[in-house]
């Protein structure tokens, strides 16, 4: 057996071996995801996105056992023909890199904002006693402001993904 071929088997039996062990979970389920969400669940998760103006057709939401997403070239090779299960881990992930991302933007706009103020409050004339007394505690207060923002936020969520133990 050439080298070249050896190397194709070792490849493909590695990345067999990658597939099967995605989620240990997918070995023991006797239903699919899609079977396991009520309606009730679907329109609970519809209504959270509905009311940040994402739209989606709740009847739809993981309705069907495949994974519905738009890019599949974003698949991990763990991940390939998980179906409903696997596009829902899919889905928290992104939804959270996109709201990591929201808050990131909200941050730096926020902080922006601060500090402009800021200078606008030293650019300003601050001869009178008393409109320097005041500008300087509007100072120390929007300086707490951006300390608050410089502190990073912690969500619990329940764990989704299982790995091979």
């Amino acid at each position: 057996m050439a080298n070249a071929e050896r190397q194709r088997r070792f490849y493909w039996k590695r990345k067999e071996e990658r597939r099967r062990a995605a989620d240990p979970t997918d070995l023991i389920a006797k239903r699919r995801f899609n079977e396991f969400l009520t309606d009730d669940d679907r329109i609970q998760i519809w209504t959270f996105l509905d009311w940040v103006g994402i739209d989606c057709d709740w009847q739809s939401l993981f309705k069907t056992d495949e994974d519905l997403s738009r890019d599949q070239n974003l698949d991990d090779e763990k991940d390939l023909g998980r179906g409903s299960i696997g596009h829902a881990e899919k889905a928290v992930s992104f939804l959270l890199d996109a709201a990591t991302q929201l808050a990131a933007y909200i941050n730096d706009y926020k902080k922006q904002e601060i500090d402009r103020a800021i200078a606008d409050l030293e650019a300003s004339g601050l001869s009178d006693p008393a409109t320097r007394k005041q500008a300087l505690a509007e100072i120390v207060r929007l300086t707490k402001m951006r300390e608050q923002l410089n502190k990073g936020h912690r969500r619990t969520l329940p764990q989704w993904r299982v790995t091979a133990l």
